[in-house]
């Protein structure tokens, strides 16, 4: 039995006979036998527990866990245990599985609507792939989203193969290797026999910026047979260029079924606790309190959770719901139109500065370091913390499942109106006035968190010496929060020559040294080249949106500094890195993070082997796993065969039993039989060779 896991995630699949032909499987596993071994029930950290009863971690799971964006924190938010209504879409959700045999149906709604809630619910239900933006530290990072699904498939359908040396491969990341590892498991379902749709869900696509002419995530534009694509997004152009079937369905507020929806959950909250016995303590009639809110709310659902998390915790009276106002920016316009009212004597030095941080912060963020973006320091930090763990709780998501709680906005629809990108025409004109004062302040955020880092590296017009010094002092601020958002802060201030003007900084390169560009060298000092190629495309998009005389220049400066960014990964050699490091041209690190760039797995794979003899010995597992991982997403089996003896020659004796799912992966049984007996291993040849 497998046990230890997380319940959220799909089990892999049964094996042939197991099921009938169009039914549903759900895997259970047992050991038998000597030490075998069943691998089944959870998808991520999973235990493998063997027949005689001894119970080992497995690495590879491990790793693959690093990889997954566990929803378990933002299934508790989102209150799936109270999961009301929607059988019609699950019922279009069918229809539409039933009606191709492939493609991507588009649930499309406006703010709030509980589009997010819809999908964790029935991918948690059906045991679906998910992923969902806003767990996302950066939106904009399509690795993060491909490691996040391609770690789920591998483990729901058993692709061992695909972590040899126990971690996903740097190939992981990309789209192609997503798409790789999707048709293997539609393969490997079909051998099975198993008859089952493979879904995933992907929740929030106008949350993220794509790449130009890719799609959003980098979400394929293919799909093998039986395999198929939910995604979620608000009502704007998305461009999802898809040559598979499409379908959208919309969750309109006013709909019949949405108002059924709303009504049947409402009635149900207003029959359970704790909101039954406020109700019967304020003596309002639950068909009355329902009635109120479905008014006032228009059939919003992020309207309700903000009311009943109120009334639950008692910071509002049930009867109280007949002066809510109508409609969410009214609702956000009028609480801290209020909130200010109340707390007047603090609300500039104290709440204003917080409120803004958190409608800025790029990623969650703990308390301590939220107060200090926000300029209060220590001295403010238990308030802070009454805060976001009281009064504002309902308008925040929070992890806490690190050392301590991390914390953002629930939802996107409030840095909308904190932001000033919420339509405030239909509010009063003193709520209009605290919606540009709230944006206003959100700009004077971004700004202030920018410079705090700006400043501690030694001030953008002064060149940034101490990230130029050989130490980096500052890097580590934070976190590293500084490194990886600076440039988001200032897009969000609206500082444009500054962003420009740290993109293109130079500095030269110790004494005497040749000109770098600074920004690049920093990154790849600390191996984040992927985040340095983020940044160059938030700048390239930044100079699109702004319509001066030196546009078309700004952006052409970005495409040549991208493409020479790759020239220099693809044109040198592969073994060329290491002897770099040899000669003390790159840090172990800056070769590597070269290395993880290179577009072509053969050369990827070579330079990764390379470097295992010339890095630190601490990092020498590491890298060697690494370079498994990335021989076995070498596509060509004669080319995997030779990089696999290359490597055989550099890993470490302890290690090589490591590359047997190396061998595992290659079908073609000649290539197979030459691998093993590369690797000393005796076998007997299968019965055609």
């Amino acid at each position: 039995v497998v046990e230890g896991g997380l319940g959220d995630l799909p089990a892999g699949p049964a094996e042939p006979g197991d099921a009938t032909p169009g039914t549903k499987v759900v895997r259970t596993v047992q050991a038998t036998g000597d030490r075998s071994i069943a691998i089944g029930g959870d998808a991520i950290n999973s235990l493998l527990v063997t027949g005689d009863n001894n119970t080992f971690f497995i690495g590879q799971y491990e790793r693959l866990q690093d990889a997954y964006l566990n929803p378990r924190a933002l299934h508790q938010e989102l209150g799936l245990d109270r999961f009301t209504g929607r059988d019609w879409l699950v019922a279009a959700v069918d229809r539409f599985l039933s009606r191709y045999d492939r493609g991507y149906l588009v649930l499309e709604a406006e703010a709030g609507m509980g589009k997010s809630t819809f999908l964790a619910w029935i991918a948690r239900e059906r045991g679906y792939v998910s992923h969902f933006v806003r767990l996302m530290p950066d939106p904009d990072d399509v690795g993060v989203a491909m490691r996040n699904l391609t770690a789920q498939l591998i483990r729901a359908w058993d692709l061992d193969t695909y972590t040899a040396g126990g971690i996903l491969p740097p190939a992981a990341g990309r789209p192609e290797f997503f798409q790789q590892v999707l048709h293997d498991a539609a393969a490997r379902r079909d051998r099975l026999g198993t008859h089952e749709p493979i879904v995933v869900v992907v929740d929030g696509l106008n949350e993220t910026a794509p790449v130009a002419g890719s799609n959003p995530l980098g979400l394929p534009a293919t799909l093998p047979a039986g395999v198929y694509v939910i995604v979620s997004q608000r009502t704007v152009q998305v461009p999802l260029r898809l040559e598979v079937p499409r379908e959208v369905i919309r969750i309109e507020a006013d709909s019949p079924e949405n108002q059924r929806d709303a009504d049947a959950f409402l009635r149900a909250r207003a029959a359970s606790e704790p909101i039954q016995s406020v109700l019967r303590r304020d003596g309002v009639d639950p068909s009355d309190f329902v009635e109120t809110l479905l008014v006032k709310s228009q059939g919003v659902w992020i309207y309700l959770h903000y009311v009943l998390a109120d009334i639950a915790q008692g910071r509002i009276r049930a009867q109280q719901v007949d002066d809510l106002p109508i409609g969410l920016w009214h609702y956000y316009a009028q609480y801290w139109h209020q909130w200010q009212g109340l707390h007047q004597d603090r609300w500039y030095e104290v709440d204003l500065p917080l409120l803004s941080v958190l409608a800025a912060a790029a990623e969650p963020v703990p308390a301590a370091t939220l107060a200090t973006l926000a300029g209060l320091g220590t001295r403010h930090l238990a308030l802070v913390e009454e805060l976001l763990d009281d009064a504002w709780r309902p308008f925040l998501q929070v992890d806490e499942t690190g050392a301590a709680p991390l914390y953002r906005t629930f939802h996107n629809s409030l840095r909308e109106f904190l932001g000033g990108h919420a339509a405030v025409g239909a509010l009063t004109s003193a709520e209009r006035s605290l919606a540009r004062r709230l944006a206003e302040a959100t700009k004077a955020a971004h700004a202030r968190i920018a410079d705090r880092y700006l400043e501690a590296w030694g001030g953008l017009r002064e060149g940034l010496p101490a990230l130029a010094a050989a130490d980096g002092d500052g890097i580590g601020m934070d976190g590293g929060y500084g490194l990886r958002h600076v440039v988001d802060h200032l897009t969000g201030a609206g500082r444009l020559d500054d962003l420009h003007a740290l993109m293109t900084l130079s500095s030269a390169e110790g004494a005497g040294g040749r000109t770098t560009n600074l920004w690049f060298a920093v990154h790849r000092r600390t191996g984040e080249i992927g985040a340095y190629r983020r940044d160059l495309t938030a700048a390239w998009n930044a100079a699109r949106r702004h319509a001066g005389p030196l546009r078309c220049a700004t952006q052409l400066r970005y495409a040549l500094i991208g493409a020479s960014l790759n020239s220099m990964v693809e044109a040198t050699p592969p073994a060329l890195w290491s002897l770099l490091v040899g000669l003390g041209r790159l840090t172990a690190r800056e070769a590597l993070s070269q290395a993880r760039e290179i577009p072509t797995a053969e050369d990827r794979a070579e330079a990764l082997t390379s470097l295992i003899g010339v890095v630190p010995a601490e990092a020498r597992e590491e890298v060697e796993r690494e370079a498994m991982a990335a021989v076995r997403a070498v596509p060509d089996e004669f080319w995997r065969v030779g990089e696999l003896l290359r490597l055989h020659d550099q890993v470490a004796a302890e290690r090589r039993a490591d590359l047997l799912p190396i061998v595992r992966s290659l079908v073609n049984p000649y290539f197979q039989v030459v691998a093993y007996r590369l690797l000393g291993v005796t076998i007997a040849p299968p019965a055609a060779f």
